[in-house]
């Protein structure tokens, strides 16, 4: 009987032992693992600092008050905020150039701390826009490569009435890197989508079904166009933003957040007002919200010409009134290019840059420069005006005028309207 309880002893010492070591591994790799991510991210060694100094002055708080729109945001119910994914331009070397280059994706949100929504409206890039300071009409991605963030708000408030408080620009290689950083994201592919673009640096190749995306692919999937339409994508990446979302509910995702935002310092850009705790509390704030909470819908638009789409001017009045302005039917003034105007403008005057001219405008921005209005009366675009380096979208006044549009006159055979919602 002694022998056994001593032979129990042994082995209950023994195991104690092995738990303890394995704790103490744990423990080292555990603290490892703090050191480096405190030591060599500045943004989690600052969060962590503020977080622990959050919880010796005001123990009963949540270690995430920081970044609550309450601390970030103080006595304000509601916010604007542009977000803009921006593309590159290249030579004819294939050399990327140092300019604002086109946005790709433009998304103004309106979030409302108050009432625990955000709705927010998408505008496709190829819509017909008049840019402030340039004569004609332009498709609505060149106002971030003639005056970056600040010239494409400025575009949304002349077109839309809603002001933008704050703005955010992520390149396609932040793109990337913020989606691995936070491990990918969970989509549902609803048809094969295979493109390739080589001097766009594109390349899809994505099977149907349920599947767990890197960077580059869910950069494929929220980019492609090719047989599709700006309204297609654009629903595409209303899906992304809601993967996104899900993803950084887990908490330990959202710190891989603020150690990606760090390592993008070049690739995102802010507004000089948009800190990094309050783009964080942003985060936060969107993270937490039920799915309905979060509406996206798109400018509605139809097709005016082989180059541009047309807002319809009454949707889109109601649509800006419901996202931005709570129903008010009085709110928004809308100011956009009518759609004979936007037809008769179809032509352009693009120079096809080398990526496009082999494939039009099928993916990479062939045609994204300004249009030829002098058909509808407004005075030939100054030459002198642009003050980009790039060649594309080409400086108007150097190229002939085009030829009369093809498009049939909207009086003849208008095309139907498109859906503004997804």
């Amino acid at each position: 009987m002694a022998q056994r309880a001593e032979a129990g002893a042994r082995r209950w010492f023994v195991v104690g032992r092995v738990l303890g070591i394995v704790a103490c591994l744990l423990s080292m790799a555990g603290g490892t693992m703090f050191g480096i991510l405190f030591w060599g991210s500045s943004s989690i060694r600052g969060a962590f600092v503020r977080i622990v100094g959050e919880g010796f002055r005001h123990p009963s708080l949540n270690p995430l008050a920081i970044w609550q729109p309450y601390r970030q945001f103080p006595g304000v119910n509601s916010i604007n905020i542009l977000v803009l994914g921006v593309d590159y331009d290249y030579n004819n070397k294939n050399q990327v150039l140092k300019t604002h280059g086109r946005s790709d994706t433009i998304l103004l949100a309106h979030i409302d701390f108050a009432k625990r929504r955000i709705t927010a409206m998408t505008l496709p890039r190829d819509t017909a826009m008049e840019i402030p300071g340039r004569r004609g009409i332009y498709k609505a991605n060149a106002a971030h490569q003639f005056g970056g963030p600040d010239l494409t708000a400025q575009m949304l408030r002349d077109s839309f009435g809603v002001e933008t408080d704050y703005w955010a620009t992520l390149n396609f290689k932040g793109f990337e890197q913020l989606i691995d950083a936070i491990g990918g994201v969970d989509i549902t592919v609803k048809k094969r989508m295979k493109y390739d673009d080589n001097w766009g640096h594109l390349h899809i190749d994505l099977y149907p079904g349920f599947q767990h995306m890197t960077g580059y692919q869910a950069m494929g999937f929220v980019r492609m166009r090719h047989n599709d339409s700006d309204l297609m994508r654009a629903e595409r990446q209303h899906e992304f933003i809601e993967a996104v979302r899900n993803r950084l509910k887990q908490p330990t995702v959202f710190f891989d957040l603020a150690e990606a935002v760090e390592k993008l310092a070049g690739n995102v850009k802010r507004s000089p007002n948009l800190s990094e705790d309050r783009l964080f509390a942003i985060a936060n704030f969107a993270r937490g919200l039920p799915k309905e909470n979060v509406i996206i819908k798109t400018v509605p638009t139809r097709p005016a010409s082989r180059a541009f789409l047309a807002a319809d001017p009454d949707a889109t009045e109601e649509l800006v009134n419901e996202l931005f302005f709570d129903g008010n039917p009085a709110a928004a003034t809308i100011s956009v290019p009518s759609f004979s105007r936007a037809a008769a403008s179809g032509g352009g005057r693009a120079r096809r840059s080398k990526r496009g001219s082999d494939q039009g405008d099928t993916g990479s921005d062939a045609l994204d420069a300004p249009a030829d209005d002098t058909q509808v009366g407004d005075p030939a675009p100054d030459p002198g005006s642009d003050p980009s380096p790039s060649p594309t979208p080409a400086d108007p006044g150097t190229s002939p005028p085009p030829a009369a549009p093809t498009d049939p006159p909207p009086s003849a055979n208008p095309p139907p309207p498109a859906s503004g919602t997804s």
